[in-house]
């Protein structure tokens, strides 16, 4: 296992939360460098008790009143689940003549515990961003079913490459699409089978075996 994700490590996103600054550097020191937040407070900590060159991402739900202090410190925000937070995004990037990363959370499994928007709204709020010059619009992200049903699993995750694909035919100022964030440690394999691109990885990254860099 612990080739198979080295070799994966440039589509890895370290999911590090509630993690220490030492456990960091283990994997740090293994060649990773991106790495996820989903709590503000916490990201503002390690990001300034950690190497400059760590990529940090925020993959957690964005309150509108904690995007200033986001913006400028992450390469890439994951989890834009309304144009409301499109918006405030937009306002604080200009204020610091920035363009912010995004992807948008998709909810396609429709589950109430999820935020994102719904699969078919998704073209929509592209083709309405345009009216933003401070947000570059990178992708999507998916969160699989939290189900033991692997064929329906892997269902999600093929109807969000197809909307990934979908989202690429779109050409407009602040659109690159280049990232399909789909997967986390209990259901990654199934989501690199749907062309995932950018896998977000938590518990499986800090397995004693990993970070003590035993094979």
């Amino acid at each position: 296992m612990k080739d198979e994700l080295l070799n994966l490590k440039d589509k890895i996103v370290v999911v590090s939360k509630n993690r220490s600054i030492e456990e960091i550097m283990k994997l740090y020191n293994q060649g990773f460098r991106n790495f996820g937040e989903n709590r503000v407070q916490e990201l503002l900590i390690k990001a300034d008790n950690t190497p400059k060159d760590i990529q940090w991402h925020f993959i957690g739900h964005l309150q509108r009143n904690k995007v200033s202090k986001v913006v400028n410190l992450c390469c890439l925000i994951h989890s834009v689940d309304s144009f409301r937070l499109l918006e405030k995004i937009e306002r604080e990037s200009k204020k610091k003549n920035t363009t912010t990363n995004v992807l948008l959370q998709v909810n396609i499994a429709l589950e109430d515990t999820k935020f994102g928007f719904k699969e078919n709204e998704v073209l929509d709020i592209i083709k309405k961003s345009i009216i933003f010059n401070h947000i570059l619009i990178k992708g999507i992200m998916v969160i699989g079913p939290h189900i033991d049903d692997e064929k329906e699993i892997l269902a999600v995750f093929n109807r969000g490459y197809d909307l990934y694909n979908q989202c690429q035919e779109i050409i407009q100022h602040n659109v690159c699409i280049d990232t399909y964030s789909a997967g986390m440690s209990n259901d990654y394999k199934l989501a690199l089978k749907a062309n995932s691109n950018l896998l977000r990885l938590g518990s499986i990254m800090f397995e004693k075996t990993f970070i003590n860099g035993k094979r």
